[in-house]
């Protein structure tokens, strides 16, 4: 493959695993139990939220490792349709060690994406939940995948010394769902206050004010 190309293949899959550490870190923040008490309001809204959250870091982290016909003839990209192409033996090594030692849960990852996120499977004859506990995915193991992955991007990188850090950006999406919540949380104990005043005598009138 042209080096060109190689490098555009390479940034666009980055771009892929940019989002996809978007989606899955905030989702996983949103999972504290101390901000339960916020699904029950607005729960259509949180619903979607979680689900979109959920499926999306799940497809992106599929599409990234995707491994079929598609990606062996670079019809698309993923880790699989880069590391062929790596110069590096040595890098090319560490990275094909990885996919080999963490087959199983990328296997799973790859039966979920096409079951359940990509498709609705009409000859699949197991539901849901009987295909989760048939091909489980820890999340555990997904946090560590995360960081390895980043791991892979840089042995997978066209230049040996190069700049390529994600460093300190899951600690952001975690202070970032907790900035939105405190806000929240601020505008619930106004909205109470509010309501309380009218209770003991105020006139009535909407909160939040038009």
């Amino acid at each position: 493959m042209d080096p060109k190309e190689y490098q555009r293949r390479f940034e666009v899959l980055f771009k892929r695993f940019n989002e996809a550490h978007l989606f899955f870190f905030t989702w996983r923040v949103l999972q504290k139990k101390e901000y339960e008490k916020y699904w029950k309001q607005e729960s259509n809204f949180w619903n979607a939220v979680h689900a979109s959250l959920n499926q999306s870091w799940m497809m992106s982290l599929a599409k990234i490792y995707e491994k079929s016909s598609y990606s062996k003839e670079d019809t698309i990209i993923s880790i699989y349709s880069l590391v062929k192409y790596q110069s590096d033996s040595e890098r090319k090594k560490e990275v094909e060690s990885f996919l080999d030692e963490n087959k199983k849960v990328l296997n799973n990852i790859g039966i979920i994406r096409h079951h359940i996120l990509a498709h609705t499977n009409a000859e699949h004859k197991l539901t849901r939940k009987e295909l989760f506990e048939k091909f489980p995915i820890k999340y555990g193991e997904i946090e560590k995948l995360f960081e390895k992955t980043e791991e892979l991007f840089h042995l997978l990188h066209h230049q040996s010394n190069h700049s390529l850090s994600m460093e300190g950006f899951h600690e952001e999406c975690e202070t970032d769902v907790e900035s939105l919540m405190q806000k929240l949380e601020f505008f619930r104990k106004a909205e109470k206050k509010h309501f309380e005043k009218i209770k003991n005598g105020e006139s009535y009138s909407d909160f939040p004010p038009e």
